[in-house]
């Protein structure tokens, strides 16, 4: 599985950190979530993913490090999964494992009984944080487009 196959330009919010006010990651989990599903018009789901990515995140930080973070959680009122793409060119404090700064949220909600592809989206979102030469390409742009692209272009396979 690949992140470009989970996300459309959509689904991707450059610049996160010119929106919101707040810098701490309940803050801003609450914010990214909010925004996320009012654009894809599910604003009645709001309040429950809030909940059960803040329930994820207080068992153990979702910032894998390397100016990554994940929130993510598994819902029994979606049927496909939900991601969303936010990026912090200035970074947010998201208590990541490294004790450095995020820069790049990616937001997940899978259903319950899609275990198999949380695992497999997981692992491709690790990916590309391991790509340092396209996190500072898509930390540059402003574009949900272009951003896309990079991550597609960068998933291929060589």
């Amino acid at each position: 599985m690949k992140l470009a196959e989970l996300i459309s330009a959509n689904d991707i919010f450059p610049e996160s950190d010119k929106r919101f006010q707040s810098k701490n990651k309940w803050d801003v989990i609450a914010s990214c979530t909010q925004l996320f599903l009012s654009s894809k018009g599910m604003p009645k789901l709001v309040k429950h993913a809030n909940d059960i990515l803040v329930e994820r995140e207080k068992s153990m930080s979702t910032g894998i490090g390397e100016g990554v973070a994940i929130p993510h959680a598994t819902s029994d009122q979606i049927d496909q999964p939900l991601v969303a793409f936010f990026t912090f060119p200035s970074g947010i404090d998201f208590e990541s494992v490294d004790s450095k700064p995020t820069f790049i949220l990616v937001s997940m909600l899978v259903p319950k009984n899609q275990l198999q592809k949380q695992i497999l989206a997981l692992s491709a979102i690790a990916r590309m944080g391991l790509n340092n030469k396209l996190k500072e390409e898509i930390l540059k742009s402003s574009d949900p487009e272009l951003i896309w692209s990079l991550i597609y272009e960068s998933e291929k396979v060589k």
